[in-house]
């Protein structure tokens, strides 16, 4: 082996390791960047399957439907019920809801002594409820969804009768199951027709009376419309 050669050879056998460390370096720092791509896609993957990836807001107008007799033979008709609708996705088949609503209605009772009572009477329902809905998604991010959860209702009631008391407020514990159908329409603005029940029983007491009470039905049916806008 003549000299020449023999220097090349070293050169090269010398300097082979550096050359070595630096590919494995490289791999090993493009080993790093996918790992940690993949650890940011995994971690955005999972955020977005348990984060709230859409928010729904807005009013609504229902008509309650009382299941209680003496609501209906007082006030003979159905109220108009204004809400607040709220929504939040958590996934695509579940939502969390939560409904504010508001009634009030004057009344009559037929067979009052106009003499010595007053025969008009007044009534005010106030109510919240919250829950979880399933949601089976069909074309144009439409949905048919089913909802149920607990309700808080508190009511009131004013009269003037001789054997019972002028005012009756309650407060009730109850839920509330509901069905409907949600549709988007335009910029972000959807629209849901809705059916729910709310049961809530409670017992009243005459103060007057004290041996005497009375069961009384403050749920009943509401069917109406809702506008939300996706946030």
């Amino acid at each position: 082996m003549n000299y020449k050669k023999l220097v090349s050879f070293l050169f090269i056998f010398a300097i082979s390791p550096i050359i070595f460390c630096e590919e494995s370096k490289e791999i090993e720092i493009n080993d790093d960047i996918e790992s940690e791509e993949t650890n940011e896609i995994k971690t955005k993957s999972t955020t977005k399957n348990f984060s709230i990836y859409k928010f729904f807001i807005g009013p609504a107008i229902a008509v309650f439907h009382s299941q209680d007799k003496l609501y209906k033979e007082i006030h003979q008709e159905e109220t108009l019920t204004p809400m607040i609708q709220i929504q939040a996705n958590i996934s695509p088949h579940f939502s969390l809801w939560s409904d504010l609503g508001f009634f009030y209605n004057d009344g009559y009772f037929a067979d009052a002594n106009t003499i010595q009572s007053e025969p008009k009477a007044k009534i005010y329902h106030l109510f919240f409820g919250l829950g979880v809905k399933a949601q089976m998604n069909f074309s144009n991010d439409a949905n048919i969804f089913l909802k149920a959860g607990p309700s808080l209702m508190y009511y009131h009631r004013k009269q003037n009768l001789p054997a019972t008391p002028s005012t009756i407020s309650k407060t009730g514990f109850g839920a509330t199951i509901g069905t409907g159908i949600q549709a988007p329409i335009k910029n972000n603005f959807y629209i849901t027709i809705f059916g729910d029940y709310m049961f809530n029983e409670k017992t009243v007491k005459n103060p007057k009376y004290p041996t005497r009470s009375k069961r009384i039905n403050l749920g009943g049916f509401l069917t109406g419309l809702g506008l939300q806008y996706k946030f």
